[in-house]
């Protein structure tokens, strides 16, 4: 994976519950056209379940709590939702497929186009795809794009 900086502007500042029942703070930031989340900085498993709360820690908490506050003074603003549409200087990662850099590549010029874990979410008149491989959530940064390579995980579609 690399990375460079790029110039994003903050799209959407996400305070709330995400889909494993915990609760954190997400920034997604529009490069032009693409979207990167940055977080989330999780406070507090709220699901009453054994797995989200297992490996919860104290130090955990204090720490996901100083980079909030490292954020807030960062951006300069009262309350986070100032920051939408703010342009700052961003780390962007550059992986095509993240499911590539955690499982490693696929069959040779395989794409997850015919891959069979690969879903359509159609939520109103918009159509997203989510890899079923991948941790689903509702945010734009776990969109699956069909062009990219495929990882070790590939099944063709039947």
């Amino acid at each position: 994976m690399r990375s460079e900086c790029e110039i994003g502007r903050i799209r959407k500042v996400q305070f709330g519950v995400e889909d494993h029942g915990v609760l954190g703070l997400c920034i997604d930031f529009d490069f032009g056209g693409s979207v990167q989340g940055y977080g989330w900085f999780m406070l507090a498993p709220m699901a009453d379940n054994e797995r989200t709360r297992e490996g919860w820690s104290d130090a955990q908490l204090a720490r996901n709590l100083r980079k909030i506050v490292e954020l807030h003074n960062f951006l300069d603003v009262d309350e986070l939702s100032e920051a939408k549409g703010m342009a700052i200087e961003v780390l962007r990662e550059r992986m095509p497929n993240p499911m590539v850099y955690k499982h490693g590549a696929g069959p040779e010029g395989a794409k997850c186009k015919t891959c069979r874990h690969v879903v359509q979410i159609r939520p109103g008149q918009n159509r997203y795809w989510k890899c079923d491989r991948r941790s689903l959530s509702h945010s734009q940064t776990s969109d699956h794009r069909l062009k990219w390579p495929a990882c070790r995980l590939y099944e063709e579609e039947k």
